[in-house]
């Protein structure tokens, strides 16, 4: 049972009109789970969201602040509000809609961001409707607002339903041809919003796209897809985050990517799986749904960095937030579309309607899982990696070898990814090996990690094959030596001297014939644990110890076994513009 309630916490002037708003606050509650989310008309905002953990306890996991006062401060970075006309980047703020070119604000250097100095984050949204489990808030945007041509009726309706999800339905109407591409930026931490840093990094994140869009060093996207497999982008099969942005720090800030979201599975309405987010340690996740076809993956990289010596930012009930203190699941369509004639369209006719839906649902695990593999996407089983730096280091080669020891030679050629960017800080070509700041690092980390990247930088039935195959043609022949000397003990030291010389040979033949075999079983083994390109296992590491140990079970398996290779299918070999 959901209940509804509101109170008014404010007025502000609105800045378009010029007239006195009140700011009203929703509070819808689940009676069963004791979830409550707040929602307020300044922005139409997603205010505070309490989920419970595993032992039940509430905790806030959005940030926000405590007065809306400080929504209406320019260091406001957009907290859970609702983005429009147009989120994310439009390069040089022009584009062309049917010959007719068109000028919009500039607001972010020389380029267009999230619908300009006043977007629909920074006006008083109307009530509209009050549900039984939500509410409706109304917005008219005036022609020519901000640059864009048409008058705008958009709405947006926030649900809390039964089953713990909190849906979004936004819709826009237009007087004149125009382009809406709406979304919520909300900031999760899963951990509670004033957990900070640290806690982001146990987070295991999984985002269901094949392809970013690839953009340069002012975030302003190329027109280049650029397949996520083998890279620190690859999140459809769950991955730390603080791994992942370890291993990308040296080139950027953190993620602020768009995923292009993988289409199968769609309902009747359009809507598939987005992501999946998951905190250990409180149990906690959440998934989102969407009938967007991108998701703009955020960290909060451009919140103040006390590294740096800048300010943290004050938020609600006293806590600071810091640079990758949460992240962000922006649904959108691609940014800066107009400009790419290959994007999914943000064009609004008279007469069309335009629909955004987008479900945060949210629960608990029931027992923390234990330390294993990945099972299949649509049924994911998340390694525990809150306290990955102190895992055994076979363990994290395990898990890491697949990811950085894939050869150049099996990605997408150079014309199907296009021209790379020099000096681009999204360029995906380089090799995609952990990296992680000296600043971040514990005493005696240093050391230890450089003992995991060398065993991580073997390639998966090279060395460690030829070790395997070593080390049983030396048991067998050390066996065939032993029983040798042992029949000669009782006779003239002579004669056992030359069994010994004889042993030598024989145990030669032995080792090249064990090492042959080894390498044929290794073959077969290799073949069956190979690295599936769309999702890796981790099975290729682990494949060559199996060798001698199992190789009955494995002649009687390689055919079916190499029929079902990964979790995720195949790889995509090619990159088009779509």
């Amino acid at each position: 049972m959901i209940h509804v309630s509101q109170d008014m916490i404010s007025s502000v002037t609105d800045p378009i009109t010029g007239e006195i708003a009140h700011i009203h606050r929703f509070t819808l509650v689940n009676d069963v789970t004791k979830t409550y989310v707040q929602v307020i008309s300044y922005g139409a905002a997603i205010f505070s969201l309490r989920i419970p953990d595993e032992s039940g306890k509430l905790q806030d996991v959005v940030l926000g602040f405590d007065l809306i006062q400080d929504y209406e401060d320019e260091s406001n970075p957009y907290f859970g509000a609702t983005i429009g006309r147009v989120c994310n980047r439009i390069a040089n703020g022009h584009f062309t809609i049917y010959d007719k070119e068109i000028q919009v604000s500039l607001n972010h250097g020389d380029h267009h961001l999230h619908g300009g100095s006043i977007g629909f984050d920074k006006v008083a949204w109307n009530l509209k409707e009050i549900h039984e489990n939500g509410v409706t808030f109304c917005h008219r945007s005036p022609d020519g607002h901000e640059g864009y041509p048409g008058e705008l009726f958009a709405t947006v309706r926030y649900t809390l339903h039964d089953d713990n999800t909190l849906r979004i339905h936004m819709t826009a109407k237009t007087t004149v041809t125009t382009v809406v591409n709406m979304t919520n930026h909300s900031y999760f931490n899963l951990a509670g919003h004033d957990a900070g840093r640290e806690a982001l990094y146990q987070h295991t994140v999984s985002i269901f796209g094949r392809d970013i869009t690839q953009t340069d060093n002012y975030c302003i996207p190329t027109g280049i897809y650029l397949p996520v497999v083998h890279t620190a982008y690859d999140f459809r099969c769950g991955e730390n985050l603080g791994r992942r942005i370890r291993q990308i720090e040296d080139r950027k800030l953190g993620f602020d990517d768009n995923y292009c979201v993988t289409q199968d599975g769609a309902d009747e309405d359009g809507i598939v799986r987005v992501a999946k987010v998951v905190h250990q340690p409180t149990g906690r996740w959440m998934e989102v749904y969407s009938n967007q076809p991108g998701v703009q993956f955020y960290t909060g990289n451009f919140l103040p960095d006390e590294r740096k010596g800048e300010t943290l930012l004050k938020g609600r009930n006293k806590a600071t937030y810091q640079k990758h203190g949460a992240f962000c699941l922006e649904t959108q369509k691609y940014p800066d579309a107009p400009n790419h004639k290959h994007f999914p369209s943000i064009v609004l006719r008279p007469g069309e309607l335009y629909e955004h839906v987008v479900h945060y649902k949210f629960g608990t695990l029931r027992c923390k899982a234990p330390l294993t593999r990945l099972s299949e996407v649509d049924d994911i089983e998340y390694i525990d990696v809150s306290n990955a730096d102190t895992l055994e280091d076979d363990v994290y080669a395990d898990i890491s070898a697949e990811i950085t020891s894939t050869s150049k030679s099996e990605l997408p050629d150079e014309g199907s990814r296009g021209p790379s960017l020099e000096g681009s800080n999204r360029n995906l070509r380089e090799d995609d090996k952990p990296q992680s700041s000296d600043a971040s690092k514990e005493p005696g980390e240093e050391k230890k990690e450089a003992a995991i990247l060398e065993k991580i930088e073997e390639k998966p039935g090279e060395h460690t094959a030829e070790k395997a195959a070593e080390k049983a043609a030396d048991q067998t022949a050390d066996k065939a030596a032993e029983k040798t000397i042992e029949k000669s003990a009782d006779k003239p030291a002579e004669q056992a001297a030359q069994k010994s010389q004889e042993a030598v040979p024989e145990k030669m033949e032995v080792e090249v014939t064990v090492e042959k075999e080894a390498k044929e079983e290794l073959n077969k083994e290799t073949k069956k644990y190979k690295v599936d390109a769309e999702c890796q296992t981790g099975e290729a590491a682990a494949a060559p110890a199996k060798v001698v140990k199992e190789k009955k079970e494995a002649e009687a398996q390689t055919d079916d076994d190499e029929e079902q290779q990964g979790a995720c299918g195949g790889a995509p070999k090619e990159t088009a513009k779509k």
